[in-house]
């Protein structure tokens, strides 16, 4: 696993309150690293190992916020939807 570094982020206190401080701690490195995931910055592998979760887990967390679990240009598709004669 990564070596771990703590940061410190200011929230209003009602959404520290709202949340309590471990979930939005949880919280807060869940959305950042799907987000890292869904810019191709980060593999979803290692995503997974981040948040301490199977790599199913996580692709099941992607699917949950919209985020697609592979990327294929629209030629690709296309192509791979002819060569099974489905278009």
């Amino acid at each position: 696993m990564s070596t771990l570094k703590t940061i410190n982020i200011e929230f209003p206190e009602e959404v520290v309150e709202l949340y309590g401080e471990e979930e939005l701690k949880r919280s807060v490195r869940k959305l950042n690293v799907l987000d890292l995931v869904k810019k191709g910055k980060l593999s979803s592998g290692k995503a997974a190992e981040i948040l301490g979760m199977t790599r199913w887990d996580f692709m099941e967390l992607m699917s949950e916020y919209y985020i697609p679990i592979a990327h294929f240009p629209p030629e690709e598709l296309k192509k791979q939807a002819k060569d099974r004669g489905l278009i």
